[in-house]
């Protein structure tokens, strides 16, 4: 159990360690870019990496490079609003519905329940297409879309906790509702909750990605990781490097997020602490 426990710990720093230098880069776009990325050069378009173009150019002739910097900003900055959103939503009606239990308990729960046997990428398209491309609306319809989860997870480990005896000492010592939630219930949750955030992260990463490739998300001709992928299809053969960079960079940070929240459930498993 030592064994795993010390292996996750690798894998969270590893892969920790990559998502962090994502998003450091990412912010730091506007100093380490080697070009503007809506710069357009007619002479110079679907290029190969080169040492004036390390990654190549698009159709454009804009640098990809600076292009996938510049791209994660949109695509980061969805991901962690939309889950910020997902968390705040979806945990109050979780810990609603399952501390205050009869009638709010099975309005909540049936209407969860409902919003969890769609696909998430099926309703933020039905949704995203009667709103504004951006990233606000994309925040909003993501954020709403797995608040679900985080509300499912809230109610089932409320229930869990509600029933131990501190919380009930807590309320024969006169507590009221929400000092029980604060204090009693809501950091014994927190663990799970937390785990499920980074989890959803990657989710997140990917969505937006899928709808920017359908061109629902990001609004060209800004550069988001998912538009340039849509935008490189159509040049596979002439320039695979096109879509071969922003494809790998969604499937890297995918898969860090992933295994950063798979090691930080082990880490946090009490059973590992032996």
């Amino acid at each position: 159990m030592r064994g795993n426990r010390r292996y996750a710990k690798r894998i969270l720093v590893v892969s920790g360690g990559y998502v962090l230098l994502v998003i450091v880069m990412s912010l730091l776009a506007p100093v380490i870019a080697p070009y503007d990325p809506l710069e357009i050069n007619g002479l110079n378009t679907l290029a190969p990496p080169s040492l004036l173009n390390l990654f190549g150019t698009d159709e454009f002739g804009r640098d990809i490079l600076s292009r996938l910097l510049y791209g994660g900003q949109p695509s980061l900055l969805v991901a962690t609003g939309a889950t910020i959103l997902s968390i705040l939503l979806g945990t109050t009606l979780g810990l609603i519905a399952g501390y205050f239990g009869g009638v709010l308990e099975q309005v909540i729960m049936r209407l969860v329940d409902t919003l969890l046997t769609f696909p998430p990428i099926l309703l933020a398209m039905v949704v995203v297409g009667f709103l504004q491309t951006g990233v606000i609306p994309l925040i909003i319809t993501i954020g709403i879309l797995y608040a679900t989860t985080f509300a499912r997870l809230a109610y089932a480990t409320t229930l869990q906790v509600k029933q131990n005896e501190y919380v009930i000492a807590a309320e024969a010592l006169g507590a009221s509702h929400f000092r029980r939630i604060r204090i009693c219930i809501l950091p014994n949750i927190a663990s799970a909750l937390i785990v499920q955030a980074s989890l959803t992260i990657a989710a997140v990463i990917l969505l937006e990605s899928g709808l920017s490739f359908l061109g629902l998300g990001i609004v060209p001709p800004a550069p988001s990781w998912g538009l340039m992928v849509g935008a490189a299809r159509g040049y596979m053969f002439q320039a695979p490097t096109y879509v071969l960079f922003p494809s790998l960079i969604v499937a890297t940070m995918v898969l860090a997020v992933n295994a950063f929240g798979d090691a930080l459930r082990d880490v946090l498993d009490p059973r590992s602490r032996s």
